[in-house]
């Protein structure tokens, strides 16, 4: 008996068979590429992925647990050998189901697929396993249709693209059924709870029914307006959407109910709301779980807090953690990061979601914040979905990022809410937007006290600090307020939370932040004051004036302060062209000067960084078996995440975690939850800290926890987060 698992305590008479998993597993895999028409592939992927188990070495290791079976190399050898190169292809997925994606060649930290095809491995008896494999011709005759074309780059992408999604096929159909058999009890929780798509689209249309309502101001009506031809436009087969809507036109709501409404038409499987930022993740998780239950949201990001009650919750608890594994939910809320870096990862845990992508209506909000370096392989990822997997892709924006200049291959996009539809007069005529020229700090500080209520955007994190210091003269004011990433998740969320109660109730709010209040936050100010900067985020700072229309008209100041300096070549890079925009179009702030502008970006900004088209898309690297797969899923990132993690223990909740820490006894959601009390620093900004013995490694979980002293964080500010380069002030625990 040849055997693939086994399980602690049971005799062997009962563990897995070899021929039952790979039977499984081959069944579950094809099931999983059959919307993209691949489940010949996936099958074959399936049967011989584990082939190499059946050899004595490895049957021996079962019964004693000793030393180590390379089991996965005899397979991508069967493959490789029964046909040529096209098996070679598909070994790289047999090699990398349990290490990851291997190169071609010239592996990193593991042995490339060329190593791997020559190395001498333990000879198996492959007759006893009935893996019917089919004839080389049979194979070639099961290539997806959609798989020709006269355009080599492009059918180069789609086959590399191709092998990246029958991977993500294989290695979650075998996580399932491996756990299936090793852990039943954990697999009964996968079944899904909550709403189905139809039921969420009952509650929203409800819930739209009760919104019309309202009373009927111009913003209400042009809302009701959009919303309708989202629905509407919903009839319309898969592919690429455009959803422009002006801020504060409702998008949030309008496209989940295309999305809905588009995905039942069509019979896809779920929806994935992709957004830029964890902050706008959390606020829109919040908004579907108001609607539909908690059980129904699958928020899916780094930061996110599990619920804490270990009797009722605990179960759902571990169902949450088995739906991020792979997305296997009707409703996903998650970060940018995680659908483009795991698209193009290599490791198995991360590419398990991959094919679930397939059959999907994935709406990508505030499309225009994809980084500019990614730019090209994060489009081409969209289009080969839309195009040979079913999925409908939706680019949400208030400000239209010109796009068409920049996908790597051709492209037709339809509009769900056409130009006449938007009501952009209506949501342009709430807010003026005026050039005011160059200004210094004293004379921005002294503008920004005159107001009751004010916002105060700038570009770096410095220039936060020091308009914040001005305004506050030195003395502690409940009435002015600052943000910027050197305060942890979780206290700029409690900011945010007394900033919306202070101006719903008219109190004096004065607010300086960095950009990252720019996009998705909900919050209206009736003057803002946004630092010269790139157009797109000149607008997106509108969209926090006048956001519900109140006032007669709101206004947007954009200004030139001398004093603020930009060392990053990104956001000088913006400044200069926003600059540029406004000097040479009439309308700079309107649809003429956005597209001036992102078309004259997409001329100096690199838009493919790390070389993914080059090496996926080049005829020469597929014909040569050369792909780097390893390589790309050790350097594609869509933030730099090159800065260290630094624990601030803040508050009550902050001093547990640190606790748990110190004792080495964090479960898995307080993992998770560290990430709301952790700030990212720079190198420099580390051994500022560390000189200062402001912070200490803690050994165990290898991380930097800033250092409490006396009863307070020395280096951490309840007004401004992080104190960097011996700024005064301390912060009580």
């Amino acid at each position: 008996m040849l055997y693939a698992h086994t399980r602690d305590g049971m005799p062997e008479c009962e563990w897995q068979l070899l021929e039952a998993h790979l039977s499984a597993v081959a069944q579950l895999a094809a099931e999983f590429a059959k919307p993209f028409g691949a489940g010949d592939f996936a099958y074959i992927l399936g049967k011989v992925h584990d082939a190499g188990k059946a050899s004595k070495a490895f049957q021996d290791y079962l019964k004693d647990n000793q030393g180590r079976v390379d089991h996965s190399t005899y397979g991508a050898q069967l493959l490789a050998k029964r046909y040529g190169p096209v098996g070679e292809l598909f070994s790289y997925a047999i090699c990398g189901h349990h290490g990851g994606l291997p190169n071609g060649y010239s592996g990193e930290m593991r042995t490339s697929l060329s190593e791997r095809l020559q190395k001498t491995v333990e000879p198996v008896d492959i007759s006893s396993l009935g893996l019917g494999l089919p004839s080389t011709d049979v194979l070639m005759k099961a290539f997806p249709k959609w798989l020709h074309g006269n355009d080599s780059k492009q059918l180069t992408y789609s086959m590399t693209f191709l092998l990246r999604m029958l991977f993500s096929c294989l290695v979650d159909a075998d996580f399932l059924d491996t756990e299936k058999f090793v852990d039943p009890d954990r697999a009964s929780l996968r079944e899904q709870h909550g709403l189905t798509l139809e039921q969420m689209r009952a509650v929203l249309a409800e819930k739209t029914k009760m919104m019309s309502k309202q009373e009927q101001t111009p913003i209400n009506v042009a809302r009701s307006d959009i919303h309708a031809a989202c629905v509407n436009a919903a009839k319309e087969k898969p592919g690429v959407f455009t959803l422009t809507v002006p801020t504060g036109g409702g998008k949030t709501l309008s496209s989940l109910a295309f999305a809905l409404e588009h995905a039942i038409a069509n019979r896809q499987q779920r929806i994935i709301y992709a957004i830029p930022f964890t902050s706008i993740v959390e606020q829109t998780a919040a908004t579907f779980k108001g609607l539909f239950g908690d059980d129904s949201v699958l928020e899916h990001h780094s930061s996110y807090k599990f619920h804490e009650r270990e009797d009722e919750d605990g179960e759902r608890f571990m169902r949450e953690r088995l739906a991020m594994e792979n997305w296997d939910a009707n409703l996903v809320v998650t970060t940018n990061v995680q659908l483009f870096e795991s698209i193009y990862a290599d490791n198995p845990s991360r590419c398990r979601k991959n094919h679930n992508l397939a059959d999907s209506v994935i709406i990508l909000d505030e499309a225009q914040s994809i980084p500019d370096g990614v730019l090209a392989p994060c489009l081409a990822a969209l289009d080969e979905l839309a195009t040979h997997y079913g999925t409908t892709v939706v680019l949400c924006t208030a400000t239209p990022p010109a796009l068409d200049a920049v996908w790597p291959f051709p492209v037709t996009t339809r509009d769900i809410v056409p130009m006449s539809g938007r009501h952009a007069d209506v949501f342009e005529s709430r807010v003026r937007i005026e050039n005011i020229g160059e200004i210094c700090e004293e004379t921005l500080a002294a503008r920004l006290c005159e107001y009751n209520q004010v916002l105060c955007i700038v570009s770096t994190r410095r220039a936060a600090s020091e308009i914040f210091d001005h305004l506050a003269g030195g003395e502690k004011s409940d009435g002015v307020f600052h943000l910027s990433a050197l305060m942890i998740p979780a206290h700029r969320s409690e900011v945010i939370s007394k900033i919306k109660e202070r101006l719903a109730n008219n109190l004096p709010c004065k607010v300086v932040s960095t950009q990252l209040i720019e996009a998705g936050v909900d919050i209206d100010f009736p003057v803002v004051y946004r630092e010269l900067a790139g157009i797109d985020s000149i607008k997106q700072a509108a969209g926090r004036c006048n956001r519900e229309g109140h006032l007669g008209c709101g206004h947007v100041y954009v200004f030139d302060c001398p004093e603020i300096r930009v060392t990053k070549y990104w956001l000088g890079n913006m400044r200069a062209l926003g600059r540029e925009t406004i000097a040479n179009q009439s309308d700079p702030f309107g649809d003429s000067g956005i597209r001036y502008f992102f078309r004259a970006r997409y001329q100096v900004q690199e838009t493919d960084q790390f070389d993914v088209m080059a090496e996926f898309a080049s005829p020469g690297r597929l014909e040569g078996g050369n792909l780097p797969f390893e390589s790309c899923g050790r350097e594609f990132r869509l933030v730099d995440d090159s800065g260290t993690s630094v624990f601030v223990p803040l508050g009550e909740r902050g001093g547990r975690l640190l606790a748990a820490i110190r004792n080495d006894s964090l479960d898995i959601r307080e993992m998770r939850e560290i990430q709301r009390f952790s700030v990212n620093v720079a190198p420099w900004q580390l051994r500022d800290l560390e000189d200062r013995s402001a912070v200490a490694r803690e050994g165990g979980m290898n991380m930097y926890v800033l250092e409490p002293h006396d009863g307070t964080l020395g280096s951490y500010s309840t007004e401004k987060g992080l104190l960097l380069e011996d700024e005064a002030g301390a912060c009580t625990i």
